[in-house]
This record gives C-alpha cells, structure tokens and sequence, in this order.
C-alpha cells in the first residue's frame, strides 16, 4: 500500500510543480504589470505591513547635517573612518571590482547564483535552493535599484535600495565567497549614506535590522543607532 502511495505520489509530482510554477508565473505576472502593484508589494518586505507590538530594530541615521558623504566620514571613528575612505577603495580596485546599477526587474540567472550561494554557506542544499528562489523572486518584484558589484564578467555581489518617504533603505545584500575580502559591504553601506545626503527629500538612511549583535555593533561604529521607532522616524 505504502509503496503504491509513493509510487502515485511520485508521478503526481511533475504536475504538481508545473502547477505551482503557473501558480508562482501567475502572481508574478500580476504584480510586476503595474508600477502600483510594485510598490504596494514592496510594503510587506520593508516591514510596513507588519503590526508587531515589538518591531525588529532597524539601523538608522539621519543625513541632515551632512552635504556631502566626507562629513559624515568626519564624524566617524578613526578605525571607522578609515574603513570608508581608504581600506574599501583599496580593497574595491585590489579585487578588480565595478560597480554597475539596474532596475529589480532587469535580474537575471547571475543575480539568483549569487544568492543560491550566500544561502548555500548557511543551509543544506533543498533549503538553500528553496530560501534562494524565494528571495531572488521577492527582490525581483520590488521597486528600487540594484547595484551590482562585478569582477570581469562575473557577478559576484549585488545589493538593493529603496526610497520610501524621507527614508533611503538599503534592503538586500547577496555575496559570493570569493568576493568576501573585497569589503563590497561596507562599499553598499557607503554608497547608501553617499546618495542620502545628496538627495533633497532624503532624511535618513535605514540599514534594516541585523541578524546578530555583531553585524548591530559594526553599523553603531559607523554613526547608526538601532531603534525600533524607525516606522515613526521615516516612512512618511
């Protein structure tokens, strides 16, 4: 009986999953026709949809009292400083890396390898791919930019951003091993507070949540402060 069971179920697989592919193309298709449904559901993966009575800490900062991203740096601590205006150029040309920009929907196969792999350090392979299709398709059908980060024709980072309200966020960061000591990171960190002070409507800069407190620590040497009021500090 069992193996009959299995056997039925393991025929009825192929279609199961073409029928879940329609399924999964279908909403795709919905969302991304309309630049409104775009944004609409961008709502849900920045946290404006959630009503938890403790919201995850967010990494803010306000770019108010800066005209340009070196008085930021100024402010920083040495070690700090140092990172943003000499160890991440250097790192960024040792490790023969250009940067490039794209709309979401503009990713391809590159882009989904690069998170497959960030997520294939963390999980067992099902998992990963799993985990990886999910938030390939999620950052594909967001509004936004994707910076890109390349070495030769191989793509080896990539990192998204969105303007809501007064509020610059820097959502996604994926990365491949091989690019882990070019400090590409701290470069998206850069470029986030280097296009908030230079856009008018601009207020702040919104690193989301981190995943331990040693991501939280290294954000706070940078001038950031973790709150979980940033839905009343921006997103107007």
């Amino acid at each position: 009986f069992f193996r009959r069971m299995l056997a039925m179920g393991l025929a009825l697989l192929p279609f199961a999953l073409s029928v879940a592919l329609a399924a999964v193309g279908g909403i795709y298709h919905h969302i991304t026709s309309s630049i409104q449904r775009r944004e609409r559901f961008s709502k849900g993966p920045l946290g404006l949809t959630q009503r938890r009575a403790r919201p995850l800490a967010h990494a803010v900062q306000s770019v108010e009292a800066f005209n340009c991203w070196h008085a930021w740096a100024k402010t920083l601590p040495r070690a700090a400083r140092c990172n943003v205006t000499k160890q991440v150029p250097k790192a960024m040309v040792q490790g023969d890396i250009r940067v490039t920009s794209v709309r979401p929907e503009a990713m391809g196969l590159q882009h989904f390898l690069v998170v497959y792999e960030h997520q294939r350090r963390m999980h067992a392979l099902p998992i990963a791919l799993v985990a990886a299709c999910l938030r390939f398709t999620v950052a594909k059908m967001m509004v936004g930019c994707v910076d890109e980060y390349h070495r030769g024709d191989d793509l080896v980072a990539w990192a998204s951003t969105i303007i809501k309200g007064d509020t610059l966020r820097a959502m996604w960061f994926y990365q491949k091993e091989s690019a882990s000591k070019c400090m590409i990171w701290f470069h998206s960190m850069r470029l986030a507070m280097q296009r908030g002070i230079t856009m008018d409507a601009v207020k702040w800069v919104d690193l989301g949540p981190s995943g331990n407190s040693q991501v939280s620590d290294t954000k706070t040497q940078f001038g950031f402060h973790n709150t979980r009021e940033w839905n009343t500090e921006g997103w107007c």
